[in-house]
């Protein structure tokens, strides 16, 4: 398990080069004229006239040899240097930076807050096996798993925000404001998770330690919350590092909806004015930032899970 973590880390800066490369290549996979792009981008009116378009070409570097942009955006990459936007003409890493804050924000209130109500609720049903608690957790849970974020953020916006008013329906920069986004993002993550923990823990439960801490007189209650609930969230806190990429992916249509400027919102933008470098930048940060929690979460993983740590 060490090594394949140790692979794991290794392959990451390759992973990302490889990433950075089909980042790079986007526009000519998609068959997209990057000159026309950024006329079209920069002005909707603009003539695209084949001197205009060759100007551009040579402005974007577009004419030298594939090998020779690919270095040169790569290096720009290393350095902090994603471009330029195509609509504002600014330098696209700010942008990227403060929209990712401002998701990174959103996904690990979500995350954080699903991995602790999911413990919860998952220990409390496996140590209520079959009785209302346990029916009641797993029957909301399978429920919640069902429905997808882009009709769930609409529902939680009519009920919390127009018939309870409760938080604002959208917009950004007061406490409020997280409420909606985060909960759009975090309650399929709680369904599933708690049923994660459950079926972890009736295994747990099930071991001979656990069997022979009760037989030496430990409560029940110490041993199902300290003994078998450590041991049991091992799982979904590898998975809840996985889960990034799939809330990343939600809060595209969360923050598009609510009106949250962040990464998912950006790169909807990005796409909707032809925006080529700065969909480019943000989906590259986007995945690197998934890599970098997925391998924290390996580590987090190994820390809570007794053989790797005797080991």
């Amino acid at each position: 398990m060490r090594s394949s973590r140790l692979q794991r880390v290794l392959s990451a800066p390759v992973l990302l080069l490889a990433f950075s490369f089909f980042a790079f290549m986007l526009p000519e996979l998609q068959g997209i004229d990057q000159a026309r792009a950024t006329l079209l981008a920069r002005s909707q009116d603009a003539e695209p006239n084949e001197e205009t378009l060759a100007a551009i070409s040579a402005e974007l570097g577009l004419d030298d040899p594939l090998p020779v942009r690919y270095g040169r955006y790569l290096t720009g990459v290393v350095q902090g240097d994603f471009g330029d936007s195509n609509v504002s003409r600014t330098p696209v890493w700010p942008q990227v930076w403060r929209a990712t804050i401002v998701s990174a924000t959103v996904v690990a209130l979500a995350i954080g807050s699903s991995v602790i109500i999911a413990s919860v609720l998952g220990v409390v049903a496996a140590a209520n096996q079959n009785r209302w608690p346990d029916r009641l957790i797993t029957g909301v849970s399978r429920v919640l798993v069902a429905v997808p974020v882009h009709v769930l953020t609409p529902i939680l916006v009519y009920v919390a925000a127009l018939r309870l008013d409760l938080v604002p329906t959208s917009g950004w920069g007061e406490p409020e404001h997280l409420v909606l986004p985060v909960l759009a993002l975090a309650l399929s993550p709680i369904a599933l998770f708690s049923q994660i923990v459950r079926s972890e823990m009736l295994d747990t439960l099930e071991q001979p330690y656990i069997r022979t801490a009760l037989a030496k007189g430990l409560r029940w209650r110490r041993v199902v919350w300290v003994h078998a609930a450590r041991v049991s969230l091992v799982g979904v806190l590898t998975l809840g590092s996985l889960f990034i990429a799939g809330l990343l992916g939600g809060a595209v249509i969360a923050e598009v909806i609510l009106g949250v400027p962040g990464l998912g919102r950006l790169l909807h933008t990005s796409v909707v004015t032809a925006d080529v470098p700065m969909f480019q930048g943000g989906l590259l940060v986007a995945v690197a930032v998934g890599i970098t929690i997925g391998l924290l979460g390996d580590g987090l993983s190994a820390l809570l899970s007794p053989p790797e740590r005797e080991g």
